[in-house]
Order: structure tokens, then sequence, then C-alpha cells
């Protein structure tokens, strides 16, 4: 996180600590009056009651705020209190006035802790959250032809390589501190130069690091892994198996940054605290006030997480969680407790009630962000393993029909236009055939990697079936997806596939149909399939419009 950016984020959580001690400080007195105007009688059950359930928040936010004395005091009133409201021996043995002096002391406590900072190790708990694709690739090379090779192959991907001639050269460039790189590719020969101590610092500071050596053995294997590398390769190298593990590499750092997670708690102040320590973290966060709001923000925000309180005013998060789940798309939602509930009994019982976890208040800002990041990972892949196809990471075939079907709506309703593609791999059985199906496995996940990189954010990719993919392209007409699509196919033509001492290529058909001048999506789908067959008649490795020839009956072409 940028210096500057930090310290804005201290700055705005020193102004909610300075918020949360005035209101304390006048909560106090407003709730010492009350005890104090029942004089010397006994405490009733139901002031006893309000009193529990504003300690009850005191002692779940004071430490979050950096008053962890304060709120172990609460939590010893707030016990008290309960046992009054419960009826228990302490009814009517503790006066309004006694109770009134206890909440005052409470003040000072406030004051002793004012010098504790709110955010411990907030700097070292924040990541470097991706913004927009990483299409540049580092490159330390010394040897030219290697250099030349790596930019001509990797470049068909759609990244932009620099490179550099050694690490000195390489961590003097301004350039090369800058986000947006998708992988830092080094000459093994320059690994004791990034080692721990070395000349050029430490390779442990470069993310996705892949090593690259003109011969292997397990000595060098294991010096590579123990640098913290995630890849390594032997000189020739296998592009589009550099570009399949980059791919990957960045995957996983997309999966274990970021994500999206919703906060509901009636503290405004408190959930305002949170946001500002996840945001800083890279978790795109969206706070609920107002717990009557929560199913119509679940459906607009669509979180990996739910994070509630468990009392909420008149609001029970039991309540809610029970609530959810009667819908059945939020069945999958974890559920997180944020709660200073400390009766394990209540928590057992809260959690037998649809959620997930429960967490204890005061929570520590590292630690929130590390539960937040762990449950929104797991979130992500098992929603992963449920939409996205296997071998290339695209949606499957259901799913991308429904992105289809959602696109085909949108156009109606918009007047948009958008285009629909039918993607074939030409000649692939004999691919499988003569080189293996692992082989196979390869040159589909290459397809896959570099339609990610050529295509918008915004296109939808799905693998259909087998060597067959769908690309739909948002607000994109024929006569413009023409020259894209083509390039896709210049591109996918030119890399060079390696099995054992073979080199080869493979050439791709695509099929194309405007998704607005049918009457419905999936006759939009059959078009563009039309025109892919038509395209394999026509000589395959390139693009056909779908230009409203009639029906024609499909021929033998899955070898094709």
């Amino acid at each position: 996180m940028p210096k500057g950016g930090y310290q804005d984020v201290v700055q705005k959580l020193e102004v909610l600590k300075s918020k949360f001690v005035t209101r304390v400080s006048r909560e106090i007195e407003q709730l010492g009056a009350r005890f104090r105007a029942s004089a010397g009688s006994a405490v009733s059950a139901e002031l006893a009651r309000d009193g529990y359930e504003w300690l009850h928040r005191l002692a779940g936010s004071a430490g979050t705020f950096g008053f962890k004395t304060l709120g172990h005091q609460a939590k010893e009133l707030e016990l008290q209190l309960k046992a009054i409201a419960d009826g228990g021996e302490a009814a009517g043995m503790v006066t309004g006035v006694e109770f009134q002096r206890r909440l005052e002391g409470l003040k000072a406590f406030l004051s002793a802790d004012a010098g504790i900072s709110a955010i411990p190790v907030l700097d070292n708990a924040v990541a470097d959250p991706m913004e927009g694709p990483r299409q540049r690739v580092d490159l330390i090379e010394s040897d030219p032809d290697i250099a030349g090779e790596l930019v001509n192959g990797l470049s068909r991907y759609g990244y932009d390589v620099t490179t550099y001639p050694d690490p000195e050269t390489y961590q003097a460039s301004r350039a090369a501190r800058q986000a947006g790189v998708a992988a830092t590719v080094v000459d093994a020969s320059f690994l004791d130069d990034l080692a721990p101590g070395g000349r050029a610092g430490s390779a442990r500071a470069i993310r996705s690091l892949i090593y690259l050596a003109k011969e292997e053995s397990f000595d060098t294997r294991y010096r590579i892994a123990e640098a913290g590398a995630g890849g390594f390769f032997t000189v020739p190298v296998d592009v589009p198996a550099l570009a399949d593990r980059i791919e990957q590499l960045n995957e996983e750092w997309e999966d274990t940054a970021g994500g999206k997670v919703m906060i509901v708690d009636d503290d405004e102040q408190l959930v305002e605290h949170y946001r500002l320590v996840l945001s800083a973290g890279g978790v795109e966060v969206r706070t609920v006030t107002r717990p009557d709001e929560v199913v119509v923000q679940l459906a607009e925000f669509r979180p990996d997480v739910l994070l509630m309180d468990i009392h909420m005013g008149p609001y029970s998060g039991v309540s809610l969680a029970r609530l959810i789940r009667f819908q059945p798309e939020w069945l999958g939602l974890p559920i997180v407790y944020l709660s200073s509930e400390q009766d394990r009994d209540e928590q057992i019982a809260a959690l037998a009630q649809g959620a997930d976890d429960f967490i204890e208040k005061p929570i520590s800002d590292h630690r929130l962000l590390n539960v937040v990041r762990a449950r929104c990972l797991r979130a992500r892949q098992l929603a992963k393993l449920a939409t996205r196809d296997g071998l290339t990471g695209l949606f499957k075939h259901s799913l991308v029909k429904q992105e289809l079907n959602k696109e085909f709506a949108r156009c109606r309703r918009q007047g948009a236009v958008a285009t629909v593609a039918m993607l074939d791999l030409d000649h692939f059985k004999s691919v499988n055939d003569t080189f293996g199906h692992a082989t196979g496995d390869t040159v589909i996940r290459a397809l896959a990697n570099l339609l990610r990189h050529r295509l918008r954010k915004t296109d939808v990719l799905g693998r259909y079936g087998g060597e067959e993919f769908v690309v739909i392209l948002p607000d994109c007409s024929l006569a413009e997806a023409e020259p894209i699509l083509q390039d896709v196919c210049d591109q996918f033509s030119g890399l060079v596939f390696s099995y054992r001492a073979a080199d080869f290529q493979v050439t791709l058909s695509i099929g194309a149909s405007s998704l607005a001048e049918f009457a419905n999506a999936d006759a939009a789908l059959e078009a563009a399939d039309q025109a892919l067959y038509r395209r394999k008649r026509q000589g395959r490795n390139g693009v056909t419009l779908y230009q409203g020839e009639p029906p024609e009956a499909r021929r033998e072409a899955t070898s094709s």
C-alpha cells in the first residue's frame, strides 16, 4: 500500500477513535442518569436489560478502538446486569446509585487507554490488491537469443515483456517497482544475486517469480524453491507451458487477495473501522447498519462472506441468518458471527442455526483481515468448483449458456449490440492421437489463457465441450468483433508447442453471429455454430460471420 494511502487510513481511524470517545462519554452520562433516577431502590429488570445490552456492545467494540481495559471492565458490569435482568441472585442487591457510580468509573479507563494505538500492525497486514489484468512480464536474461524468443512467444498471449540484462539493471529501474506485473522471469545464473543478502536484494519480495536454467538438477531445483520461486523451466523454454504457469500463479494470487465481504452491525463507528481496515487490505466491503436492509443489500452486492453481529437492538443475528437461508441462492453463503458473546453454549446454539463460524469481539485488525481473506478464498474456491471448467478455468457449458441468456436479455432491454462466437481447434483429434491427451490439454489451456489476455475483462469466456469454446462480446458489433477474433486466430496459430523433440502448431476456426438479431439466445448460438462449420469447409484457421445463410446440416467435423 502506498505510504500516503496508509497515512490516510491512519488519520481516518484516529478520527473514528475520537468520535468513539465522545459517543461513549455521552452514553455513559445518559445511562448513568437513568440508574441515578432509581436512587436507592433496586435496579429493575428492564433497566438492567437496557444497561446489559449497551455494555455488551461496548465490551465488543472498545478493544477495536484501542481501549482494552475499558472493554474488560464493561464485560464485568455486563455480566452483573445480565444476572439482574435474568432474575438471578444479584437482583435487588445493588442499587441504581451504585451502578451509576460504576458506570462513571468507566470514564477513567476511557482516558487511561487514550494513548494506545487503535491500528496495530495494519501496515503489515495490508496487501497489494490487484488492479485490472496484469499484462506485463519482467524478464531478467543476459542471453539476447533466449530473451528474443520469450518476448516473441509471450507477446502472443498479450503480455508486454520488459527485458533486463542483469538484476542490478532490473532493481535500478523505476518500472520494475511499479504494480501490474504478471510475473518476473529470471535466468537461474542470477539466483545468488536475488537470494537474501544478495547484491540485488531478496527474491522473496518479488511476486510470481519463475526461474530458467540451461541445465537441471535436484540441487538447482531445491535452491530455486528455497528462494521462494513459483516456477522453474529449462531452456529452450516451452512458451505455452510458461504462459500457463504465469496464469496459474496469477490465479492463485487473485484467490488469496481481495474478496467481497458484507458487514451487518448496528454500531456505525465500529463497522466503519472494519471497513477502513479491510478496504486498506484490498477487500471490497459493504456495510449494513440497518438489519432490515440485509436481504436487499445481499442481492445487490453478492458478497463472498457475510460478517454479522448477534445482538443488534431489536434484531437477532441468529434470526437474520435463518431468514437469509430461506432463499436457496444463499444456502452456501458463509455467515460468520462477529460478537462479544462469550458463553460457549450460546455460541454453539447460534452456529447450529445457520452460521459457519463464530469470532469473539474485540478482534485485532490483523486477525480480522486474515480471517476475512481466508474465508473469501475458500468461498471463491468452492464457487470455482461449481462454475468453472477444471482444465481451463473458464465458465462451464451450463454457466456460459446462462450468461448468454443474460446478455441477450440486456440487448433486448437496452437496445444494445453483442457478438457471440463459437471457437473450435482444427484437427484436434490428430493432436491427441499423435502427441497424447496431456499435450492436448496443454493446447486447450493455451487457448484459454490467450483468450483471457487478448479479450476484455467484460467479455464472457466459456468452454463449451472438448475443444469447443464460446465467447460473448458485449457492446461489440459483428464488424467490430471480426478483427478482434481474427487477431486471436493469428496469435494462436503462431504458438509453438513441444512434445519431446517435436515442435508443432495448431490453428483455430471461429464462427460468429450478432446476438441481438435473433429471436432468442439459442438461435444466435446455433447461427454462430453454422458459421463455424462453414469456416471449416472454407479452409479453417480464420473467422466466418453469419450472414443469414439458410440452415445447413452440420457435417461430421468433430475431427477437423
